[in-house]
């Protein structure tokens, strides 16, 4: 952005938690752009889902394979996911 946004009614700032805090175990939200599904097509719309985030161990144990960058979370179906 080329300058900041004024806070008003619709904008406002949010707090986001330290990068090495997440809360296991809760549901969070989360938004982004990109693959819609494996193999899917790429969407310039901006996405977003609700899901619970699992464990490092939670997610082994459903075979899920993440990256140290990516956390595991688990939606509504009970199908995890490795996300970015």
């Amino acid at each position: 952005m080329v300058s900041a946004l004024p806070l008003e009614n619709n904008i406002a700032k949010v707090e986001l938690p330290a990068s090495d805090e997440l809360p296991y175990g809760e549901e969070g939200y989360f938004a982004g752009w990109g693959l819609t599904s494996l193999g899917g097509e790429d969407t310039y719309d901006l996405q977003y889902g609700k899901a619970k985030f699992l464990t490092p161990q939670q997610c082994a144990a459903r075979y899920v394979k993440h990256n140290d960058n990516q956390f595991c979370a688990m939606d509504d179906d009970l199908c995890a996911y490795p996300l970015p």
